[in-house]
Parts: C-alpha cells; structure tokens; sequence
C-alpha cells in the first residue's frame, strides 16, 4: 500500500524532476545490468514522457544524460537504464568466443553451443557501436555487432567494438532462433538481409529498424508479413535515442507461434 501526501511548496515553478530510488533488476545483456526508477517533481503543464526524456542521472558513478528506455507502466512512467556492471558476464568474451567457433569451422552458432540458456541477445546488423556526434546517435553498448569492415566508417582507425566479421552476400554465422533482438540503422533492408532476420530472430522476439521508410516500405511490410505482425511507428519517447538516430523507429513485433503453443 502507498500514502500519498499533496505537500505545499514554495518556488514549485524551480523545482527539477528527480529520480527515485534506482533499483537494480535482471542484467539486460551481456556486461550491463538494468536499474530501473520513476521520476518525480514534474513541472506542471509537462508530460511525464517529455520530463523522463531528459531527465539526467547518475548510477555507480556513470552518468547517463537520458534513460536507455521509458516503460508506461500505468500509474507512472518508469526510466531504465542500462549500467555497466562487472557482476553480468562480459560482452566481449561472448563475441570472443563466438569468433573462435566460428574460426574452427561452425558455420552456424547456435544458443546451446554458447550454453546462453534464457540470455537476451541483440545482434545489431551494418552495427559500429555506440556514436553520439552532432546531436545524432547510432549504434548500441550492449549489441553484437555484424559487419562486413572490421574498422569504424567514420573513425577509420578506430575498430569495431563486439564484432563479428560478415559476408552481406552469405548466411550469417549463427544458428536459427539466436537472437532476442535484431536492429538496423541505416542498412539497407535486402532480401538477403530480410531473411536472415526473419531465420535468426527467436519467437517472441523484436526487430527495431532506423532505416528510410520511403524507399524500403515494401521490404518492411514483407518483413512483418513473414513475422506474422505488422510494423509499428514508435514515438520518441518509446525510442532508445530520444528521436535523435536520425530516422523515425519501426518497431516489428514477432507473432510467429509454433505447434506446441496452441
């Protein structure tokens, strides 16, 4: 149960939101785990979307100028954040160990192979890693990256973190039913592309595409088809980037089910 208590202030129109307790929850991916906190003080006549968008933060001494994602959990909105933490496995041994199957020969790493269990994963495709430059942001901390150059295109000589070396021509080296979560930014959404997403895209999964929607509607709208689902626009505050990757986010949600689900 919760009190409630309407408290008069002075110089309310001052006040800045604040975050509540921050507290930690399940490890969102390899090496980070999520801490989650509602934010208080909102300014009235503010939404409490527009308010949580930029509303700053500091957790275990890593500043965070937005949270990574904002959930509408009904009574509130809640910001959850994406912390380093050494207690979660790390995301660089993963990709080292999957470049090392991948070396001796295995074509197609499955789950099992890397004992993942119930482990997300997120493999970002065409991904270069996390870049925040003149107000526009790209690529993810948390994510595998597939990429056929093994140097970043705008620093070129800075390598790809969390790579994983591809042929955009062949089959990717991972295993049907692999990842979680499948994003692009920026690719292009060619056939090949489209049913490598769809093969390795786990049931119940997402797929978060930042890419021209003009020129690729079609190929988004076969991509949905094959998921069984239908593309969604989300708004920025649904957003990891806060509306600043450039290109609005198609959100596709996978409705596949199998036989054993009826």
């Amino acid at each position: 149960m919760w009190g409630e208590f309407d408290v008069k202030k002075e110089n309310s129109d001052s006040d800045i939101p604040v975050w509540g307790e921050f507290k930690p929850d399940n490890c969102t991916g390899y090496g980070y785990r999520q801490f989650s906190s509602v934010l208080w003080e909102i300014k009235k006549g503010e939404s409490w979307e527009e308010a949580c968008n930029k509303a700053q933060a500091v957790i275990k001494g890593q500043w965070f100028d937005r949270p990574t994602r904002i959930v509408n959990k009904g009574l509130n909105i809640w910001g959850e954040f994406d912390v380093l933490d050494d207690t979660c496995e790390s995301l660089a041994d993963l990709v080292a160990n999957i470049n090392t199957m991948i070396r001796k020969g295995n074509k197609k790493v499955s789950r099992r192979d890397l004992n993942l269990g119930e482990q997300k994963i997120h493999l970002d495709l065409g991904g270069e890693g996390y870049h925040e430059a003149h107000g526009v942001v790209s690529g993810f901390r948390t994510a595998i990256n597939l990429n056929a150059q093994e140097y970043d295109s705008q620093y070129k000589d800075l390598k790809i973190p969390h790579l994983v070396l591809v042929n955009y021509s062949e089959p990717y080296p991972f295993a049907d039913n692999f990842a979680d979560y499948i994003t692009m930014q920026g690719a292009p959404l060619t056939p090949h592309n489209l049913d490598e997403i769809v093969r390795m895209l786990r049931k119940g999964g997402k797929v978060g595409l930042w890419i021209d929607q003009n020129f690729f509607q079609k190929q988004i709208d076969d991509l949905a088809s094959k998921l069984d689902s239908k593309p969604k626009k989300v708004n920025k505050y649904e957003d990891e980037f806060g509306g600043r990757a450039g290109y609005t986010k198609i959100l596709i949600k996978d409705g596949r089910i199998t036989h054993d689900e009826f």
